[in-house]
């Protein structure tokens, strides 16, 4: 294939162009530009974003004008391509890890509407992106494939009347066995996520409690097992609040909250606060293993009247026990994550610049997930704590918190999250809009704007 008619191409060109494409056996372009030639392999391909066929071109080299070729020197990447099979290959490959990490506006609005209500249908986020039902219907479950995505229960910031407490463990020399830790922290419900950290601290624990005794009680079982007891271990433990983002819901905790169901009797002929009617327990339980499940099915598993799981499902958000159904995105395409424990030594320069804070704690980046997975007030050390996705340094995240939080970096102390040992981390892209941070900044400002009137 010739870019010029074959008469106007040089004769020695030509002849070097026909003897390429006999070596080659493959389909070939013979490019001019300004009185030189290129040589180009050539095929087509099937675009998503086209809709329909297009032609993909590798460059091969260039025809002196005696007749010689000298061939192209290709990328690094691109030197072990064969053909311009593998060169689709290859580039489809680089464009898809680019696109993970970047995903297009499409796609980041669906994962923003997703996170706001797991359960919109794909009617209403068709309408809302100006798509088709099919194409909406065809990107939600690419991006439920490529980012590991689940659909789960957000709870509020006392969920169930629970308090939220954190704990910072340091082992001795010798550390428990990884598979023996497991299993006894998993036999504690109100443990949500229990993490392996690298650096100065080894384990990092969430844990929700209706009270302190609870919470010690639990402490206690685990430090006094012997898969854990025989080591020496320095314990940090300290409440939650103000907090930012969310975690998952581990299912065993959800199962003891039967213990919350009401059922009728002469010793309480009356639901007290606090207290869960049988079907709503049986609906939330449900719905945390799969937050996107069928009403109409809940309804037949759960031997309900028709419409009874829907009527639940909304009574449950307007009673405040939970917020909504979110997505959990178990493949963020990160580095790793992080741990950050940052101190507040000067609280007066935070609070001057708490709404900045907050307003740059809830911005999206172009990412996927948000900058911040978890972040919360802590006591002990006073101060604040965060998880968070690390796209490229550890350093370049510690600029950024110190930056956000206005605290030295020597007040920051960084982990690297080596392994999950129970429960989720709870990533997921949720619109600044849903959070609380953003309803206390427009409160905030709807308060300055009537001081100055």
């Amino acid at each position: 294939m010739y870019k010029r008619r074959a008469k106007e191409v040089p004769k020695d060109i030509k002849a070097t162009f026909e003897e390429l494409k006999k070596k080659l056996q493959r389909h070939l372009s013979l490019v001019e530009i300004k009185g030189k030639y290129y040589v180009n392999e050539t095929a087509t391909q099937f675009s998503e974003k086209k809709g329909g066929k297009v032609t993909v071109s590798r460059y091969l080299g260039k025809i002196e004008p005696d007749g010689s070729f000298t061939e192209a020197m290709h990328r690094k990447k691109e030197t072990k391509v064969k053909n311009i099979r593998e060169f689709i290959i290859a580039k489809k490959s680089e464009s898809e890890g680019d696109d993970l990490l970047y995903p297009d506006d499409i796609d980041l609005k669906l994962l923003e509407m997703l996170s706001a209500n797991g359960r919109s249908s794909v009617m209403v986020l068709s309408k809302a992106l100006g798509f088709s039902q099919a194409a909406c219907k065809y990107r939600i479950q690419r991006l439920e494939r490529r980012y590991g995505i689940k659909y789960t229960v957000e709870v509020g910031p006392r969920p169930f009347n629970f308090f939220r407490y954190v704990a910072l463990v340091r082992f001795g020399r010798n550390k428990p066995d990884m598979a023996a830790l497991r299993k006894v922290i998993a036999r504690e419900p109100l443990v949500q996520l229990a993490l392996s950290l690298k650096g100065r601290h080894d384990l990092f624990l969430y844990m929700l409690a209706e009270n302190t005794q609870l919470l010690e009680d639990a402490i206690y079982r685990m430090r006094s097992d012997p898969a854990i007891s025989r080591y020496k271990a320095y314990w940090n433990v300290t409440y939650v609040s103000r907090a930012y983002g969310y975690l998952p819901l581990r299912q065993e905790f959800i199962e003891t909250l039967s213990e919350k169901v009401w059922r009728r009797s002469k010793e309480h002929p009356r639901k007290i606060p606090g207290q869960l009617l049988e079907r709503e327990y049986l609906v939330l339980n449900e719905l945390n293993k799969d937050g996107r499940a069928s009403f109409a099915d809940l309804d037949k598993k759960l031997n309900l009247n028709p419409g009874a799981s829907d009527y639940t499902y909304n009574r449950l958000i307007e009673k405040g026990m939970i917020e909504r159904i979110t997505i959990n995105i178990e493949k963020p395409q990160m580095k790793y994550p992080s741990l950050f424990v940052v101190k507040q030594p000067d609280i007066n320069t935070f609070n001057v610049h708490r709404n900045e804070f907050m307003a740059k704690l809830i911005s999206l980046p172009r990412t996927p997930a948000n900058t911040i997975c978890l972040e919360g007030d802590i006591g002990v050390p006073y101060g604040l704590v965060y998880i968070m996705p690390i796209y490229t340094t550890t350093e370049s995240a510690i600029k950024a918190i110190s930056d956000m939080s206005k605290q030295s970096t020597k007040d920051i102390k960084d982990y690297i999250i080596t392994d999950t040992i129970i429960g989720s981390l709870g990533f997921r892209r949720s619109p600044p809009e849903i959070t609380n941070q953003y309803k206390y900044l427009m409160k905030s400002q709807q308060s300055k704007e009537i001081d100055k009137s």
